[in-house]
This record gives C-alpha cells, structure tokens and sequence, in this order.
C-alpha cells in the first residue's frame, strides 16, 4: 500500500531508504541517527611533493623580477601623476592671469576716498602687479 501526499513518498521501502546507515560512521543507535564519523588514518592524508633547491631558488627569483617590474610600473605611474599635477596647476595660473587681464579695472589714485568707503567695498579691492597692464 502507497501513499502520496503533496508529492512526498511515504511507504515503508522509502522510509527504509531515508535511514539508510552511512558508511561513513561508526556506531549506530535505536534513533537510527549515526552520531560518530569515522577518522582518516594518517597515512591517507595527502603528502606534499617537497621542492628541489633549484626549483626553490627559481620561484624566488621570479618573486624578485616581479617586485621589481611592480616597482618599476608604480614609478612610472607617480611621475604621471606629477607631471599631469603640474600641468593642471600651472593652467590654473594661466587662467587666473588671463582672468585678472580681462577685468575691468578702475585704477584709484587718491588714497584718502578709500577710508570713507565701506568694508564690504573695501574686501572688493584688489592690488595687481604693474606687469600685466605695461
């Protein structure tokens, strides 16, 4: 006699396969639940194939020739850096001299209108080196 309940197969048979003792544990209890696992021996685990002096010296000189090309590589990048650094702040020079070449300028010879004037209008003033008019 089988039943089926929403797909799951319940006959004895199943049942009997679903408790099926692993191989892998020793001891067996009434609850049919194996509770220890058996231990590999020593001699089965793996053993590592130990390395030649030659094949030691060469894997450290390719760690070193990669060190060196890594080194080379991070130098070449901070010079690039430093070069595009330089020239982004001598644009920003140039900028700021072309800016201050564009103003209009109202030049105050009389020094004594300036204590009569505000702060606010005092912070807009600006002294400029002779060299950019001349």
């Amino acid at each position: 006699y089988q039943r089926r309940v929403h797909g799951i197969n319940n006959s004895p048979q199943a049942m009997k396969e679903k408790t099926a003792p692993n191989l892998n544990t020793i001891g067996m209890p009434k609850s049919k639940k194996p509770w220890k696992k058996l231990s590999k021996k020593a001699g089965i685990q793996k053993t590592f194939k130990k390395e030649t002096w030659d094949e030691r010296k060469k894997k450290k000189q390719e760690a070193l020739m990669l060190k060196e090309k890594i080194k080379q590589l991070r130098e070449e990048r901070n010079q690039e850096q430093t070069e595009r650094r330089l020239k982004h702040e001598e644009k920003l020079k140039r900028q700021k001299v072309n800016d201050i070449k564009g103003l209009v300028v109202q030049e105050i010879k009389d020094q004594k209108k300036l204590k009569k004037w505000s702060r606010r209008a005092k912070l807009t003033l600006m002294q400029l080196p002779k060299e950019l008019f001349y």
